[in-house]
């Protein structure tokens, strides 16, 4: 991103909001001008506009022929699954008992509801982050159902950068869910030089994307620096 891009000429997209970690970059960015956009379960609002604007519809009915595609192709792979039945076995051996009842419920579920409402939301943000120029992402995390869409349109799209916000303490959390937290992120903000510390050792693993983690999440200006 040019480093001498002016406030009012970043375009941003929050995926979460009504947090004290992110209800205040939503403040800093209108307050200093940049354009603002908070997505929604159901759309995407203007949230620069003198009043709140509905600028895109996420709950569009109509289904093209490549969604089509994806939804039967992920009905397909939970047939497969089903009748070749080695995920179910591999299952039972790994945690010494029978798994399957409980496991296929969920695995029917992220194929043919989850997966398929996820890559069609994708498209659809990703045309928006083209038509609206958007630079930056910004997410709490991404273990919950609303930000994934979001963060796989910005992977996708040239120029978008994703940012997360510090949502938990790291220090009670678990290995794999604090690089979650840096390996989908090219910026992440924490509140203190102790979970910083934390962060930059796993930050340092050979099997991750590393993040900028930065100190004080009240200080934005590395994102107009890009």
């Amino acid at each position: 991103l040019n480093t001498k891009r002016p406030w009012k000429d970043l375009n941003l997209l929050f995926l979460h909001a009504g947090s004290d970690r992110i209800d205040p970059a939503i403040k800093y960015f209108l307050h200093r001008g940049a354009h603002v956009y908070l997505k929604t379960r159901k759309e995407i609002i203007d949230l620069s506009s003198l009043i709140d604007k509905k600028v895109l519809d996420l709950e569009v009915q109509d289904e093209d022929e490549e969604n089509r595609e994806i939804r039967l192709t992920c009905e397909r792979a939970f047939e497969e699954i089903e009748k070749t039945d080695t995920l179910y076995p591999w299952g039972n051996q790994k945690c010494g008992a029978k798994v399957a009842p409980l496991l296929k419920p969920y695995i029917e579920y992220f194929l043919k509801e989850l997966a398929p409402a996820v890559i069609k939301e994708t498209r659809l943000l990703h045309r928006f982050y083209q038509d609206r120029r958007i630079h930056y992402v910004l997410a709490q995390a991404i273990t919950d159902y609303d930000p994934l869409s979001g963060i796989a349109a910005a992977h996708i799209t040239d120029g978008v950068k994703t940012v997360c916000f510090e949502h938990g303490a790291h220090l009670l959390r678990t290995e794999a869910s604090s690089i979650q937290d840096l390996h989908f992120f090219d910026f992440y903000f924490t509140g203190s030089d102790a979970t910083k510390r934390i962060l930059q050792h796993f930050n340092s693993a050979p099997f991750i994307k590393p993040a900028q983690i930065l100190t004080n999440p009240y200080r934005y200006e590395p994102l107009k620096q890009g």
